[in-house]
C-alpha cells in the first residue's frame, strides 16, 4: 500500500485486539512499526515474541522518528505520546479511521457487525475463503485458531472485517457485503437506547453501495435500518427468511441440521461449534460466502472442520477431572446463551465465575445480569474489569453478587483470582464444569489452574 510502504508508523494501545492486527497488517505492507500500551498482556507477549518492537509505558521520545501515529479510543488526551504527536504535527489517526482507509485498498470488503457473535462468524468466514483458496485479508477481535492468529493476508480481493459499534467506529467502513448479526444495547457510555442502537446501525447499513448486499437476522426489521438505496437484502433465521435451519438435532452442544435457501434443500451440517445461538451465526457466514460463489462442499468441510477461537467457548483444560471453559460473554444475552450452550457437556456441576465489563454495563443491565446465571449450580463473581472507567461510572461486581445472592439464589464473591483458582482445585470434581466468564483478564484464572 503506498501511503505504507516504507513510512514509520508507531500503535498506541497495541495490545488491543485490533490494534495488534493492524500493526502486522501495517508490516505486511513495508510499513516499519513499533506500538505500546498501558499493561503487559499475552497479546503484547505474542507480539514480542514474533519480533515486533512493542513496550509497555510511554516514550514520547520516540514520537519524534515516527510518521504516522495509530492510537485507540482507549487512550486519553493527556497520553505522552499521543500529546507529542500532535506537539509534533504528526499524523494521528484513530484505530476505526486506520482501518476505513486499508480497507479501500480491497475489490470487495465484508463487514461483520451485531452486538454479538462478530467474532465467531467472520472467523468462520476467514475458515471457508481460506478453504476455497480465494485471495483475501481477514482483521479479527479474537485469536483464531484456524487461521493461527487475529490478522492473516493471503491477497488483496476480498477483505472480512469486524464492524464494531462502539462511538459508531463501523461508519469507517463502506463494505459491499454487510452482515448484521443482531442489534441490542451494549455500550451504555455512549449508546443509551436500543433505538439509539438501530439507528447507528440504520447508518452503516446506508454505507453498502447501490447494489450491494445486506444479510441481517430476521430478528432486524427492514423498517429500523431506513434502507432507501438499491441495495439486495438477504434474511437469515425467521420462518420467512432465505436462510433457514431445519432439523435440528443437538448431541453434547453440537448442532447438526439442515440448511434451506429459500425453502430448498442447501446442505445438512454439523459445525465443531457448541450451542444453539450458533445455528445463526453459521447460516450468516453461509449466506456471505454463497454471495461469493463459494462451492457449498467447500463450506461444510470448513465449517465441520471449524478449529475455534481462543475465548469463545473455549475448553482451555481440566482440574480433577473438570473441564475448564473460558468464553467472552459480557452482556447478559451472551451469558445465558453461553450457559445453555455448555450445560449439556457437564455431567454434574457447573460452576461460573464471572468478571463484570465496566461499571457502566453492570448498572445498565443490572436485573437482567443478576438474571442470567440462573441455569448455572454454582456462581462466583471476581472484581469488576474496569477497562476506560472508574466506580462512580455505575455498579460493581461487589453490588451485582450482593443482589443476586440476596434476591436470585446463593452466589460467592472472590477478591482474587489467586483465591478462586484455589477454590476451584479444593471442590472440583470429574464431570464438573468450570466456566468462565468475561471480556477483560478473567481468562488468568484458567492459565492459574494449569499450574
Amino acid at each position: 500500500m503506498i501511503f505504507l510502504s516504507g513510512k514509520k508508523v508507531h500503535f498506541i494501545g497495541v495490545g488491543g485486539a485490533s490494534m495488534s492486527a493492524l500493526i502486522r497488517w501495517a508490516k505486511s505492507y513495508g510499513a516499519e512499526v513499533s506500538g505500546s500500551d498501558g499493561a503487559y498482556s499475552k497479546t503484547l507477549s505474542g507480539l514480542l515474541e514474533d519480533g515486533f518492537d512493542v513496550y509497555v509505558g510511554s516514550d514520547e521520545k520516540r514520537i519524534s522518528g515516527v510518521d504516522i501515529v495509530v492510537y485507540t479510543s482507549a487512550v486519553n488526551d493527556e497520553n505522552p505520546e499521543l500529546s507529542r504527536a500532535r506537539s509534533l504535527k504528526k499524523t494521528a489517526v484513530e484505530r476505526h479511521d486506520f482501518l476505513g482507509l486499508l480497507s479501500e485498498n480491497f475489490k470487495k470488503v465484508i463487514a461483520v457487525s451485531g452486538t454479538h457473535g462478530k467474532t465467531t462468524v467472520t472467523s468462520l468466514i476467514a475458515a471457508i475463503l481460506k478453504n476455497s483458496g480465494k485471495k483475501f485479508t481477514a482483521h479479527i477481535g479474537g485469536f483464531s485458531n484456524d487461521l493461527g492468529g487475529n490478522f492473516v493476508r493471503f491477497g488483496d480481493e476480498i477483505l472480512v472485517t469486524e464492524a464494531c459499534e462502539y462511538k459508531g467506529h463501523f461508519l469507517s467502513l463502506h463494505p459491499d457485503i454487510l452482515a448484521i448479526l443482531n442489534v441490542e444495547c451494549d455500550h451504555p457510555d455512549c449508546i443509551n437506547t436500543l433505538s439509539d442502537a438501530l439507528s447507528l446501525f440504520a447508518e452503516f447499513a446506508r454505507n453498502v453501495p447501490n447494489n450491494g448486499l445486506i444479510i441481517k437476522n430476521s430478528n432486524v426489521k427492514y423498517c429500523d435500518l431506513h434502507i432507501c438505496k438499491n441495495v439486495h437484502i438477504e434474511n437469515f433465521g425467521g420462518a420467512d427468511a432465505k436462510w433457514q435451519a431445519e432439523n435440528i438435532y443437538s448431541h453434547g452442544g453440537i448442532c447438526e441440521y439442515d440448511i434451506l435457501r429459500n425453502r430448498e434443500y442447501y446442505m445438512r451440517v454439523r459445525p465443531a461449534l457448541l450451542g444453539r445461538h450458533n445455528v445463526k451465526n453459521v447460516l450468516a457466514a453461509v449466506a456471505v460466502c454463497d454471495a461469493l460463489s463459494i462451492d457449498k462442499n467447500v463450506m461444510k468441510e470448513a465449517l465441520e472442520n471449524f478449529k475455534g477461537v481462543k475465548r469463545r467457548l473455549e475448553k482451555t483444560g481440566e482440574v480433577n477431572g473438570a473441564d475448564v471453559y473460558v468464553d467472552y460473554a459480557h452482556h447478559p444475552s451472551e451469558i445465558t446463551a453461553s450457559i445453555s450452550a455448555i450445560k449439556p457437556v457437564a455431567k454434574n456441576r457447573l460452576f461460573v465465575i464471572f468478571q463484570p465489563h465496566t461499571f457502566s454495563r453492570t448498572a445498565k443491565y443490572f436485573q437482567e445480569f443478576a438474571l442470567s446465571f440462573n441455569a448455572a449450580d454454582e456462581v462466583w463473581f471476581v472484581p469488576t474489569y474496569p477497562a476506560r472507567e472508574k466506580e462512580s461510572d455505575g455498579k460493581t461486581s461487589f453490588d451485582l453478587f450482593r443482589y443476586v445472592d440476596e434476591n436470585v439464589r446463593p452466589a460467592e464473591y472472590v477478591k482474587d483470582f489467586v483465591t478462586v483458582a484455589k477454590k476451584i482445585k479444593e471442590t472440583a470434581r470429574a464431570g464438573d464444569v468450570i466456566m468462565i466468564l468475561g471480556a477483560g483478564d478473567v481468562d488468568i484464572i484458567a492459565d492459574l489452574l494449569k499450574e
